[in-house]
């Protein structure tokens, strides 16, 4: 809820392209820039188990790897959450869903839950802020389920 953006996910994964960019022709040979290549129908393609870099190189392919999820006070200064399988979401700061209205409604008069307009005071409020979705159920795993 509230524009979040994933941060991490697990079990991201690496994949390996063995098209350089580069050609060979007629001659059969590609550019020594390219690394340990074979010419493949005029394409200069990595040899072996050789991996092409964005600058079209060949080199060892780097390992899939997981990322390291954030330790518990990176998370709470950074206002990370868990959501759904392991991922790592962020809530953009200051998050309102627009509805001024929920100051007269359950939980309205928590700034927690619905934001005051800035310098204002109760009933001039922004709207529910991400708080008010958990607490009142309206987020699941960090997606958006129902708001009536």
């Amino acid at each position: 809820c509230g524009g979040g953006s994933l941060a991490a996910a697990p079990g991201s994964l690496t994949t390996c392209s063995k098209d350089t960019g580069g050609t060979c022709g007629f001659l059969g040979v590609c550019d020594e820039s390219r690394g340990p290549t074979d010419c493949v129908d005029g394409r200069c393609l990595c040899h072996g188990d050789l991996c092409a870099d964005v600058a079209g190189a060949c080199s060892a392919p780097l390992p899939a790897s997981t990322p390291e999820m954030a330790s518990e006070e990176v998370e709470a200064a950074l206002g990370l959450e868990k959501a759904g399988d392991g991922e790592l979401c962020q809530s953009s700061p200051g998050w309102t869903d627009g509805w001024g209205l929920c100051a007269y409604e359950d939980g309205g008069k928590s700034d927690k839950l619905c934001a005051l307009v800035p310098g204002g005071s109760w009933p001039s409020t922004r709207g529910w802020t991400c708080a008010a979705y958990r607490e009142k159920g309206w987020c699941e795993a960090g997606r958006l389920v129902s708001a009536t």
